[in-house]
């Protein structure tokens, strides 16, 4: 299995890619490769030979000082701190349960290290659809916002440390 950029890849390879939830599907088969050309979200298509069973797409953010715990205030400037967004993470229904979205999100996060030691990045963030996914992202050190009930971020300082 590797991880491609979604520039690299075919319509073939993505069309038949169904992780049960059809706002993600349609993402990645009529939006990816549009926004990848326009700069707006990197998407990565993890294959298996040739086929796509999982994606992530990251883009930059910012977060809202007002967003975050009175712990985390306390230390930060009071303006908007640079960010990068993990938009979707997303396994094919057949290849769940595997720990494939646990290898996306890693891959996600070295992405975002390396991004970091060239441009200022406080914090990773995730929109997670549900609970079942905050619970996931949670597992993985990702804290709630005090004011968005499913986002969450992971602060750069802890992802050096993984």
């Amino acid at each position: 299995m590797e991880i491609e950029a979604i520039s690299k890849l075919k319509p073939s390879q993505i069309a038949h890619f169904d992780c049960g939830v059809e706002e993600l599907n349609f993402y990645l088969k009529r939006f990816a490769k549009k926004n990848d050309r326009l700069g707006i979200g990197r998407t990565y298509v993890l294959l298996d030979q040739v086929k796509a069973i999982g994606y992530y797409t990251v883009s930059m953010a910012q977060i809202e000082f007002e967003s975050l715990s009175h712990n985390f205030q306390q230390s930060l400037p009071k303006y908007p701190l640079p960010a990068v967004r993990i938009g979707r993470l997303a396994i094919d229904k057949n290849f769940q349960g595997k720990g494939l979205g646990e290898h996306l999100l890693m891959d996600s996060l070295e992405r975002c290290e390396r991004v970091s030691k060239e441009i200022a990045v406080f914090a990773v963030i995730v929109d997670a659809k549900n609970n079942k996914a905050k619970d996931f992202y949670i597992r993985y050190g990702f804290i709630p916002f005090i004011d968005r009930n499913l986002s969450l971020f992971l602060p750069m300082s802890t992802i050096n440390q993984i």
